[in-house]
């Protein structure tokens, strides 16, 4: 009988109030907004420098199309840089990345700059 009038995504309190506090914190919010766009447009027109073709973005990572994107996930990896591939017929040759941080961004290009 519990089961039906229970929410189909319950959580304990503890996850109740770890989520309460991140919701009061709109100031922190808005700083990693901020943060995640900047680093965006940086890491988007460094990979168009790099021969990518990003498709707008307003998320926390960009779409960039290359015609080696296999290869550059695989050796992506090999360097432990994780980025999504998506062996499917319109993304095999894009790459989902993630927006890091500063650092982590610069890496990634570093990394990708020696790789093309």
């Amino acid at each position: 009988e519990l089961f039906k009038v229970k929410d189909s995504y319950s959580v304990d309190a503890i996850a109740i109030k770890v989520a309460a506090a991140a919701i009061a914190d709109q100031a922190y919010k808005e700083r990693r907004i901020a943060q995640i766009k900047t680093e965006r447009e940086i890491l988007a027109s460094a990979l168009r420098t790099l021969g990518f073709k990003l498709s707008p973005s307003q998320t926390n990572f960009v779409l960039a199309a290359h015609p080696n994107a296999k290869r550059l996930h695989d050796d992506l990896r090999a360097n432990d840089i994780w980025v999504r591939y998506f062996d499917q017929p319109t993304l095999t040759n894009k790459l989902r990345i993630t927006i890091g941080t500063p650092e982590q961004n610069q890496r990634l290009l570093e990394i990708l700059s020696r790789l093309l």
